[in-house]
């Protein structure tokens, strides 16, 4: 980690216009902010397509032509917020370094960032939720990463951790309503208790139906089971190919070397994981049913708990951190109700703290900052943007080791 004290920062940054850190391929900040906001127009609208697709992929037979206008609305309010971070970013720096004449600390690695993530406010109110939990679980996966970086990674401690917190947040999500608003966003909701835990001895079982019917599904067990695996693998696959084709367009000439580049064990990883997830769970759940003879909301725990061993496959901080965020968000609006505590806008004041932490992450700690933000970044800007953060921090790593020499 770049650890610089705000004298030393602005000793190091205060002899550089911001032609030469912020936008180098532009000597005029006007210029550079319109090129930016066009390159960020054209990567927003890739960027966000991926991420409405996958979104999509898993309700598409809930949609209609109806909801196609308030999606295209959406999605065009989700490419301006991709337009405004980084713009708000460079813009805040220069104007700061035109009027003071110098750079900040805090300017630099705080208020950007914080500025930068005001833009939440431009997205749909639907949507903000998904930002938000995205961001707040990179932001989370940037303070473990410090942490690891004392420490080694503990493969046992993560899973097992994954597992438990799984477990709760599907006992929460049966069991209360707070844990269930639609604005909420975790890939997977299991079913409620059932109302009625009559069991029904003529069903037909020559399908795979299910004698018990107290279990928290239509139909037979084995039609739900492979109805939710298969939804949550056709989302991800597309969600994986249509990534794959943004990092690398060439694949579109060559369709062969694409299904191969697709189905390579890294790139399937995703979908293993939510293929394992969900059919363990609702086969485990079924199960217990099957025994009990009835849906209890404890039943939910071990069910959850035993799927969780599929963080095993993808070992992914982003993933871990959202849940634990979920979690403690849960238990947050539990005391909130409890104690009638104001409302406050969470979901964006999370984005806007989240989204400062990751670009002071970039800066001063580049080496433990999250894969999934560097290729935010990448895709959104089309790479544009990596210049700002490559020039300050080779700059603050001279100086920190012409400040080391001096001191030895």
């Amino acid at each position: 980690m770049v650890a610089m004290s705000r004298q030393v920062l602005r000793r190091a940054l205060d002899d550089y216009p911001c032609s030469y850190l912020v936008h180098p391929d532009e000597p005029i900040c006007s210029r550079a902010c319109f090129k930016l906001a066009l390159s960020c127009w054209k990567g927003s609208a890739k960027y966000f397509l991926l991420m409405y697709a996958a979104q999509y992929a898993i309700k598409y037979k809930t949609l209609t032509l109806e909801d196609v206008p308030s999606i295209l609305k959406s999605y065009c309010r989700s490419v301006l917020l991709g337009i405004w971070c980084p713009c708000a970013i460079t813009g805040t720096i220069c104007l700061w370094k035109n009027v003071t004449g110098r750079f900040d600390k805090e300017v630099v690695c705080y208020v950007a960032g914080l500025v930068g993530g005001c833009g939440v406010y431009l997205d749909n109110a639907k949507r903000r939720p998904i930002v938000s939990y995205t961001i707040s679980a990179l932001a989370m996966e940037a303070l473990i990463r410090r942490l690891y970086g004392k420490i080694n990674r503990p493969f046992k401690t993560e899973t097992i951790t994954f597992m438990i917190m799984n477990g709760i947040l599907m006992y929460k999500m049966r069991t209360t309503e707070l844990a269930s608003f639609s604005r909420d966003i975790w890939f997977f909701r299991p079913p409620k208790i059932r109302r009625s835990n009559k069991i029904d001895l003529n069903a037909d079982d020559r399908i795979g139906g299910t004698l018990n019917k107290a279990c928290p599904h239509s139909g037979s067990c084995r039609n739900d089971i492979i109805k939710g695996v298969s939804k949550y693998i056709l989302g991800t696959t597309i969600f994986t190919a249509t990534r794959i084709l943004i990092l690398n367009p060439k694949l579109r000439r060559n369709p062969i070397k694409f299904l191969k580049t697709l189905f390579e064990w890294d790139n399937m990883r995703l979908t293993t994981f939510f293929g394992w997830y969900v059919g363990a769970y609702k086969m485990l759940s079924c199960f217990l049913c099957r025994i009990g003879e009835r849906d209890r909301p404890e039943y939910a725990i071990a069910a959850g708990f035993i799927a969780g061993l599929s963080y095993g496959v993808n070992r992914n901080i982003t993933v871990l951190g959202s849940l634990i965020l979920y979690v403690a968000r849960i238990y947050g609006r539990e005391v909130q109700e409890k104690y009638q505590l104001p409302r406050i806008h969470f979901m964006e004041l999370s984005m806007i703290i989240s989204f400062a932490v990751l670009i002071n992450s970039r800066v001063l700690d580049h080496k433990n900052c999250p894969r999934g933000f560097e290729f935010m970044l990448k895709t959104v800007t089309q790479d544009r943007f990596t210049a700002l953060f490559d020039q300050i921090i080779r700059i603050l790593e001279e100086e920190k080791r012409s400040e080391q020499i001096n001191a030895t």
